[in-house]
């Protein structure tokens, strides 16, 4: 049963007995950026369902300012004129709000005994603020079971006008509650908290330049979307880590067809050219057999395809900033449904200097080349 402990003179929140089980796949038992977002997701509501940040429990709500009450004529019927102009006014003043997430970043510490399945008394989410800006703040989410630490994310949120879809002030109750948990947190830990730096895309993309990409297309569903009426924010996550398995699949799969062409059989060729670059290198390994029971190489296809699946549970950073959002289609007529909803294409590319890192950007099919919704980097550990 999860709890959830307030710690008000250091600005934190605890929430325990997380069920770790919900979130995992049948046969995926370690953790990854797709989980850790759900649950850090989980905590943060419950925390803030809780009384975190706000006694009332509406930390995270949409804000809604209700109109003044409508003066009446003397006969008791509206004062249309007054009415329209109340109205106009309070619109101006006082629209919906929300948060949209403007960054991510994840950092995980992968080892081969953080399997997730079987154990007992649950995830414990520790939960603090890291930053406040005028419009923004960032939110840093702990996770851990037991003794072991599975890792950190922080989230950096930015509050918009819900119409206007604009950054807009914080409000003042918010914006203190806010600052008063960091500045607390910050005098019990002795450390500066820090926002997200956005990433440096001009120059991440240069130096992918003429480096080998794959561009992966995925059609968007309804059910994508979220109550912001846009594109919720682990869609990107996870076009971005199925892209990277199917652009690891297919360099693989042309690197099995070249050794097997090299040998003139099925059989791996043992006079291959060794790696120079840790693309290469990187790209040979998912050409053996990681698992030791497995000695059976002659199936080139199914090693690669064994390997790939396995490869989020070897991310240990994901990194991304959100560019512009992905907004719900409107629906001019009920025979457009079915043909409202764009499809995402997300390409990827290795970063050349940088060891098993990998530089990825999301944009619908229908934008131009160019632009970007999304961009981020995927960083592996060393033992893949």
């Amino acid at each position: 049963m999860q709890r959830v402990a307030i710690l008000e003179e250091r600005g934190l929140a605890r929430v325990e007995g997380i069920p770790l089980e919900p979130y995992l796949g049948w046969q995926h038992t370690k953790m990854n950026p797709l989980i850790f977002n759900r649950i850090g997701f989980v905590a943060l509501i419950t925390a803030f369902e809780a009384g975190w940040l706000d006694r009332q429990g509406n930390f995270f709500t949409l804000a809604k300012y209700e109109a003044e009450p409508i003066r009446k004529n003397a006969d008791n019927t509206a004062d249309d004129e007054q009415a329209a102009a109340e109205r106009a006014l309070v619109e101006a003043q006082h629209q919906f709000s929300t948060v949209f997430v403007a960054s991510i970043a994840t950092d995980i510490k992968q080892s081969s005994n953080l399997t997730l399945r079987g154990r007992t008394g649950g995830a414990v989410a520790a939960l603090s603020v890291a930053h406040v800006g005028s419009s923004s703040f960032t939110l840093r989410v702990e996770l851990s079971c037991g003794d072991e630490d599975f890792g950190s994310m922080l989230l950096s949120f930015v509050h918009v006008d819900f119409k206007a879809r604009r950054p807009a002030p914080l409000p003042e109750g918010k914006r203190v509650s806010l600052d008063d948990a960091k500045n607390k947190n910050a005098l019990v830990t002795g450390t500066a908290p820090a926002a997200i730096q956005r990433l440096a895309l001009a120059q991440l993309f240069q130096s992918v330049a003429g480096q080998r990409s794959h561009a992966k297309t995925f059609a968007l569903r309804h059910s994508d979307f979220d109550f912001n009426l846009h594109l919720n924010q682990s869609m990107y996550q996870s076009f971005a880590v199925d892209a990277l398995k199917e652009s690891v699949m297919l360099w693989a799969g042309a690197a099995a067809a070249d050794r097997t062409n090299a040998a003139g059989d099925s059989e791996p060729s043992s006079t291959a050219t060794a790696p120079t670059t840790w693309v290469e290198a990187f790209i040979q390994s998912f050409l053996r057999p990681h698992d030791a029971s497995n000695q059976d190489t002659s199936d080139l296809q199914s090693v690669i395809q064994k390997n790939t699946l396995l490869l989020d549970a070897s991310i240990e950073t994901l990194r991304m900033d959100y560019l512009k959002e992905i907004q719900m289609p409107p629906i001019t007529s009920p025979s457009a449904i079915a043909a409202a909803v764009p499809g995402v294409v997300c390409h990827i590319s290795p970063l050349p200097e940088e060891p098993h890192t990998f530089l990825f950007c999301i944009r619908l099919d229908t934008d131009a080349p160019k632009e970007m919704r999304s961009a981020g980097v995927i960083r592996l550990t060393s033992t893949v």
